[in-house]
């Protein structure tokens, strides 16, 4: 299989990026389609980007202090309040929702700390998206565990449990993840929640601004992402499956480079799969800045829907209804299929925790197996 990767908007290089880049590959190698070989190329084209100008001094968290409009006030600057022990409670009714949680824990703990996940971590990772697969409810979780007792417990659940003492990566992320929420709440929920999604907001608008804006950065953007496809349509056999999986602006920029009949390196490649994550094609749809947006093409216009990019076979769209930078495809593309996951990791970390979920993983496998694109 060959897998093209076209990632999101505020991705530099850097060694964050790196660690991220290689444990995505590897859950895909070995977790996503494990026993079948697959090629994995991820085009960086987010290194095209200038730097601000300022250095993001417009966002308020780096900003020198403002002069007081009395907002703040209103909002209420500090809040406090405990932290209950959510993971027992969550599993009862949605196990997997729980097992995310503590995944992307045990992930945020190692990427704090600078580093891949260990071989043990890996392993531990590929047994949970196996466990949520064949069980849906934590039957076995009661009222007496806190957050810590439920790793533990789940660890046993697990194949190598026998390998695992009352400490392992489960248990460090259940302290991981409580950690994290209290810090939230004890600097207060609106100064903390400010200073993580603006930056994510601001990056979000200045890369699509530049990808919009026509000229030699443009051109280099796409060219980076054509280059890819064109490679490993080369590189693949008669039968050998071609996937391109977009997430957030790099959604778009599969869906508009897969549509645009100009692009002329892209005539006779045909993409088996094209999975937008976290994405917003349609919404850029919506108000015609796509390449071939078609403005007789809407509600109560001629022709209903947009059709769906002509180099792909089958398109998928996976959103989280708490993500804020996500959107549905369904009501806008023809011929493709829009899939909720719903997730309860926070509004803060929805749009980056797609890829770090054992639940999304183990859905996808799935799908891919229900298509005839993995045995």
């Amino acid at each position: 299989m060959q897998l093209i990767f076209v990632h999101g908007v505020a991705t530099r290089s850097s060694k964050k990026h790196s660690l991220e880049e290689r444990r995505r590959d590897r859950f895909f190698k070995d977790v996503l389609m494990r026993g079948s070989s697959v090629y994995i190329d991820n085009p960086k084209w987010g290194d095209l980007i200038p730097d601000p100008a300022w250095g993001e001094l417009a966002l308020p968290m780096n900003s020198p202090k403002a002069a007081s409009y009395g907002l703040a006030d209103f909002f209420g600057e500090e809040q406090s309040g405990e932290v209950g022990n959510a993971l027992p409670d969550i599993a009862k009714d949605d196990l997997a929702s729980a097992v995310d949680s503590l995944a992307i824990g045990m992930i945020e703990k190692a990427e704090w700390e600078g580093r891949d996940l260990n071989d043990e971590e890996f392993q531990l990772f590929a047994e949970l998206v196996d466990y949520v697969e064949h069980n849906k409810i934590a039957s076995w979780a009661n009222d007496q565990m806190d957050d810590n007792s439920f790793a533990y417990a789940l660890t046993q659940k697990l194949s190598n449990s026998s390998s695992y003492g009352l400490e392992s990566p489960l248990t460090d992320a259940a302290k991981w993840v409580s950690d994290r929420t209290r810090n939230l709440v004890g600097r207060g929920l609106t100064a903390g929640f400010r200073d993580e999604v603006n930056p994510m907001v601001g990056r979000f608008l200045g890369d699509v601004f530049i990808y919009l804006k026509s000229g030699p950065i443009r051109d280099k953007i796409r060219g980076k992402v054509i280059q890819s496809i064109v490679k490993a349509n080369a590189r693949r056999s008669d039968d050998e499956p071609l996937l391109v999986v977009g997430h957030s602006m790099g959604g778009v920029i599969a869906v508009d480079l897969l549509s645009d009949p100009s692009i002329a390196e892209l005539n006779g490649i045909e993409v088996d799969l094209l999975a937008t994550v976290g994405s917003q094609p349609s919404h850029f749809e919506e108000y015609k800045l796509l390449s071939i947006s078609d403005g007789n093409i809407g509600a109560n216009k001629p022709v209903n829907l947009a059709p769906k990019p002509t180099r792909v076979k089958l398109w998928w769209n996976v959103f989280d209804p708490i993500d804020p930078l996500a959107f549905r495809c369904e009501n806008i593309f023809d011929g493709v299929n829009d899939f909720q996951f719903s997730s309860s990791v926070g509004l803060i970390d929805a749009h980056t925790a797609y890829f770090k979920r054992p639940k999304f993983f183990e859905r996808m496998r799935n799908r891919l197996r229900l298509a005839s694109l993995l045995a």
